[in-house]
């Protein structure tokens, strides 16, 4: 690997560090995600600085060719990457199917309350489920206050 293709492989590397770190400050992305990605980074830096420890690592499995072990470990870590984001979609989908439950039982009961309250006979007097009396006191501009009934 020639030292200018290394050089060029740090100064991306450290050039996607930084934009992580901007996405981290943003708060578009988790710390959890931040660090993976560092880890990767700095992985791909230290390939990148030292190429013969990819070549011992491919010698010591059995690698014949060790750019194509440096392929599969990129391989096997997006494929980790992606089961975890398929994990996390999954859990989130399911507490957005419990939220939108939750709400829409809360809205019926809601309108089963709002049902359940009836004007008496024009007096300005309302009567509520727990069988408690408030008064309207209208204003002017036509807006109304509620109060305690006498």
């Amino acid at each position: 690997m020639s030292i200018m293709l290394r050089a060029t492989i740090i100064v991306i590397a450290i050039a996607f560090s930084l934009f992580n770190l901007r996405l981290l400050l943003r708060r578009s992305i988790s710390e959890r995600s931040t660090v993976l990605w560092l880890f990767g980074t700095i992985i791909v830096i230290i390939v990148a600085v030292f190429p013969q420890l990819l070549n011992a690592v491919a010698y010591t499995l059995g690698v014949d060719y060790p750019p194509s072990l440096l392929y599969l470990i990129a391989i096997l870590v997006l494929l980790t990457i992606v089961m975890y984001q398929s994990i996390q979609l999954s859990k989130l989908d399911e507490k957005i199917r419990k939220v939108t439950q939750s709400v829409a039982l809360l809205g019926e009961k809601l309108d089963k309350q709002s049902e359940s309250v009836v004007l008496v006979g024009g007096t300005g007097v309302e009567d509520t489920p727990a069988g408690d009396s408030k008064t309207k006191i209208s204003q002017g501009s036509g807006t109304s206050q509620l109060g305690e009934a006498p």
